[in-house]
Formats: C-alpha cells, sequence, structure tokens
C-alpha cells in the first residue's frame, strides 16, 4: 500500500451530470441506512452537505474498512493520505480548499466521487470475504456455512459417497445420518427465524384486524378535507352572491331615499298651494250653493282617492309577489351556476377552457344575457368533445386491459407447460435412480454368490488335493479359470457401475440445470408482467383507479 495508481489523471464517471449525481445520493443513503449510519440523511441535504455532514459520512465508510484507525492530523490533511493509502486512482486531484469547502459546485461532485468509491470498494471486500472456496472434503469435516449451495453440499455428498462404493462398501447409513445432521444445523437458524417471523405475523395480524375492520382514517380525513373545501368555495360564492345583492339593495335604497327626497319636495309643495288655496276660500264669499258643490266634490274626490289607495296596495303587494318569485328563480338559477362550475372543475373542464365557468349577472339587461356563458353555443359543444375524450380514453384501456390479461394468460399457459416439464424430468430423475438402486443391489448380490462358490471351491481343491495330483492339476486349472471370470466379472461390475454412476450425477446436473433455467425464465416472465402493468397503470390512471 506504499504505491498510488499512475496513468489515469482524469475521472472517466460523468460526475458532473445531475442525473449520475441523484443516481449515486440515492445509492449512497441507501447503503449508510442498511449499514446503520447513526445520523438521518436525505437527497436534498446531501445535494449540497455541510462540512461536517462530509466528514461524518467518511469516517462512518472509512470505519466499515479499518475500525482501529485513529484520526492524529487535521481531517483536510488525513483524508488525502487515507485515499493514497487505499490507491484511490483520483487521490491527488482532492486538494484542502475542496475539504473546507464541500458543498460548492465545484467540490461536491469530486468528494461525492470519492463517497461513491468507499462504498464500491466496502462492497468489492464485504463480497471477497463472503464467498465460498470449498473442496471435496467440505462435507467429511462439517464446514458448511450459511453461504454454501445445498447443491454443493449434496455434490459433495454425491462424491464421497461414489468414493464408498467404488471401494467396495455398501454401508451407507452412516454418510447418510451425517448428511441429515449437516442440513439439520444449517436449518436450524431458518427455522427459528421462520417461527420468530410467524410470531411476528400474527401480532401484526392481530393488530392489522381491528384496523382493517373500520375505515381508514387517511380516506375519512380526505373526505372530510374535500367536504370542507367544497363548503368554503360555497360560502365564498354565496358571500360573492350577498355582496352582489347588498350592492343591489344598496342602490334600492339610495333610489328610494331619492324618491323620498322628491316626494317630500312636492308634499312641501302641495302644503304651500293648500295654504294659498285655503287662503284664497277664507277671503272669497261662498254662497251656499258653492259650498254644497264643494262637498259634494270633495266626497267624489275622497271616494277616488281611497279607490287609488286600494289599488295601488294590490300594485304594490302584486310586485313583491312578484319580486320574491324572481328572488327564489334567480336562487335556483344560482344553485344550478354552482353545481355546473363544480360539475366542470371536477372533470377538469376549465383547465383548458376557462372560458367555460358560469358566472350569475344579475343586473345584465336584457334578462336573457344573465349568463356569462353561452350554454347553447359554447359549453354544450365542449362538454360533447370532453364526452367523447372519455369514451375513446375508456375504449382504449378497455382495450389495453384485454390485452394484459390475455398475455397473463398465456405467460400462465406457458408455465403451467414448463411446471409439467419440469414435473416430467423430476419423474425420469427418480426412474433413473431406482434403476440404479436396483442394478446396484443385482451387481452386490451376484458378487456375493461368486465369491461364496470361489470360498467353495477353494476348500474344495484343498480337500482334493489330498486324494489325487492329476484331480489337483485340474482343479488348479478351475481355479484359473475361476479367477479370471471374477476379475472378468469384477472389471464389468466396476465398470458397470461407473457407468451408472456418471449417468446419475449427469441426469441430476441435467435436472438441477433444467430447474435454474425454468426459475429463472418464471422469474423474468414475472418481472416483465409487472413492468407492463406498471407502465399500463402509469400510463392510464383510470386503469390504476
Amino acid at each position: 500500500m506504499g504505491h498510488t495508481v499512475v496513468g489515469i489523471t482524469k475521472d472517466p464517471r460523468p460526475i458532473r451530470e445531475k442525473s449520475w449525481q441523484i443516481s449515486t445520493i440515492r445509492g449512497l443513503i441507501s447503503f449508510l441506512v442498511q449499514a446503520g449510519y447513526p445520523n438521518s440523511i436525505s437527497v436534498k441535504t446531501m445535494q449540497a452537505p455541510s462540512a461536517k455532514d462530509f466528514q461524518s459520512i467518511f469516517k462512518f465508510l472509512y470505519g466499515m474498512l479499518d475500525s482501529q484507525y485513529v484520526y492524529q492530523k487535521k481531517f483536510e490533511e488525513e483524508v488525502p493520505l487515507i485515499l493514497k493509502s487505499l490507491r484511490y486512482p483520483f487521490a491527488d486531484g482532492i486538494s484542502k480548499s475542496q475539504l473546507f469547502s464541500v458543498g460548492s459546485p465545484h467540490a461536491w461532485p469530486t468528494l461525492l466521487a470519492v463517497l461513491a468509491w468507499l462504498q464500491e470498494l466496502i462492497q468489492c471486500c464485504e463480497q471477497a470475504e463472503g464467498t465460498y472456496h470449498g473442496t471435496n472434503d467440505d462435507f467429511q469435516t462439517g464446514m458448511v456455512g450459511a453461504e454454501v449451495p445445498n447443491e454443493r453440499i449434496f455434490y459433495n455428498y454425491l462424491l464421497t459417497a461414489y468414493g464408498v462404493f467404488l471401494s467396495g462398501e455398501d454401508d451407507n447409513e452412516e454418510m447418510d445420518q451425517h448428511l441429515i445432521k449437516t442440513f439439520d444445523r444449517r436449518n436450524a437458524h431458518i427455522v427459528k427465524d421462520l417461527e420468530r417471523m410467524r410470531a411476528h405475523y400474527a401480532a401484526l395480524r392481530a393488530e392489522w384486524e381491528p384496523l382493517s375492520m373500520n375505515e381508514d382514517p387517511l380516506s375519512v380525513l380526505q373526505r372530510d378535507h374535500h367536504g370542507l373545501v367544497q363548503d368554503r368555495e360555497k360560502f365564498r360564492q354565496y358571500l360573492s352572491h350577498l355582496d352582489t345583492k347588498v350592492a343591489s339593495l344598496t342602490e334600492q335604497l339610495q333610489q328610494v331615499r331619492e324618491d323620498a327626497n322628491t316626494k317630500a319636495s312636492e308634499l312641501t309643495q302641495l302644503q304651500e298651494q293648500q295654504r294659498q288655496l285655503q287662503h284664497v276660500v277664507d277671503t272669497q264669499e261662498v254662497s251656499p250653493a258653492d259650498v254644497d258643490r264643494m262637498t259634494s266634490e270633495k266626497t267624489s274626490l275622497a271616494k277616488g282617492l281611497d279607490t287609488l289607495a286600494l289599488r295601488s296596495e294590490e300594485a304594490t303587494r302584486v310586485a313583491w309577489e312578484h319580486e320574491i318569485a324572481l328572488q327564489k328563480k334567480i336562487d335556483t338559477l344560482d344553485k344550478l351556476v354552482q353545481e355546473y362550475n363544480g360539475l366542470g372543475r371536477r372533470l377538469n373542464l376549465f383547465a383548458s377552457r376557462p372560458d367555460l365557468q358560469l358566472s350569475l349577472l344579475v343586473h345584465n339587461e336584457p334578462p336573457k344575457l344573465l349568463l356569462s356563458v353561452d350554454l347553447q353555443n359554447l359549453a354544450k359543444p365542449a362538454i360533447h368533445t370532453m364526452l367523447e375524450s372519455f369514451n375513446a380514453k375508456a375504449h382504449a384501456l378497455e382495450d389495453e386491459r384485454i390485452a394484459i390479461s390475455e398475455e397473463l394468460d398465456q405467460l400462465q399457459e406457458a408455465f403451467s407447460e414448463q411446471s409439467d416439464a419440469n414435473a416430467s424430468l423430476s419423474q425420469q430423475l427418480r426412474q433413473q435412480s431406482d434403476e440404479h438402486t436396483s442394478e446396484k443391489e443385482t451387481i452386490g448380490r451376484n458378487n456375493a454368490t461368486k465369491t461364496h462358490q470361489i470360498q467353495h471351491y477353494e476348500q474344495s481343491m484343498t480337500a482334493l488335493r489330498g486324494e489325487d495330483s492329476d484331480t489337483l492339476l485340474a482343479v488348479q486349472q478351475r481355479h484359473t479359470q475361476l479367477n479370471t471370470e471374477l476379475q472378468q466379472m469384477s472389471r464389468t461390475y466396476v465398470a458397470e457401475k461407473e457407468r451408472l454412476s456418471n449417468k446419475l450425477v449427469t441426469s441430476m446436473q441435467d435436472a438441477l440445470s433444467f430447474h435454474a433455467h425454468i426459475m429463472e425464465a418464471l422469474h423474468g416472465l414475472k418481472q416483465k408482467v409487472k413492468l407492463d402493468y406498471v407502465e399500463a397503470t402509469s400510463s392510464s390512471p383510470a386503469l390504476s383507479a
């Protein structure tokens, strides 16, 4: 570690690109959280971190590489030395000024690249330390770690059993028991984790069931919030309507006051005329006939005045009733306008056509211009166009749904076919294993029979040696012949045994390879279905709803 890497002067990574920085920051945050980083961290703070944040992250990462390291100098002086000792290719490009101003635009990309390199170095070290380099003796010595695949353990067992089989030993009970104990030790922590997860699942389910029986609090609050927003909008519109009505009543009050002032002026003029007429009446001489005539005229005028007063009251009452009926119709029309505007906002109609939003113009003349929008010529065609667009989108989404369903059915059929093929291969593997066991037992029995015959012949030969020397030569020849046959049968037995063992190992490897290929293909199909579904839902909000 006493030299640095020479030959690379410029970082080939696109450290100045925003996309690379965001992706690297997210990966670094995920790694720190999984590694147990004690401080709070977010994408926003990592876009322009402080020197303290950088020091904390750097020390945490380097501590994962060298937990015994003690910082003796200033942090800004030790960082370049540490990077050179780690053979960081661009350690010469790290200056103290960059370490003092970590969050500046010219320094942060370089320092972020340093943190990303440290993260990758830690992951490589962890992967190198966790790699298994076993041998065929691992099964015999019990060196089975959690990282050793099941296939490797079983493969080592087959190699050991094959060696025992070639040596002529038929007792595999000890190896079988050892294999069972090996898997029991391997699966002990899995069983404990499974029990713990089952208990945790039961606790979570017991906590979830009462919550699932009630309505989601967020949905309740969102519905209440939506209702309050609608009520607020209605109140605003109602207040606007009241303001308009107050302005109208204010104008009417002003008009009534002006009329009252005019009537008061007319009353003053009439009173003055009455005084003048009374003066004329008082000063003039009136005969009894004139008095009778004026009394008759006065009575006639009083009756006419009473009749006019009654007609005036009747006209006022009729006008008031008409005004009340008109106000009710205006209120009804206002509610319809509010309902129209509400539906338009829900349908997002006013986003593209804000000129279609209705308002009530009470004081417009003529009355047919009470609405701010021509419903027949403007609003109705726009709503019809939107309806056609919604229908087209609905048909398109239905077509997409049908296509996805058909593709899912095809994938399920392919999965079923692969499962059937896998079951067929498993059945063939079991049949070959049974055939191997049967042939092994047959060869063993034949071998025992031949051995017994040889022993019998040897005994016979020993007995005949004392009887006749001529017979001895024949027995020796027979013994030689039997030994030759025995050797021939032993070679045939060993060759057949090796062939069957090789065939069994090849069949099992083919079955395992095919099983891995099937699982990989199924995983790829599931990922494709998920991606297609996510794309369909992201491009069609109505389908996701």
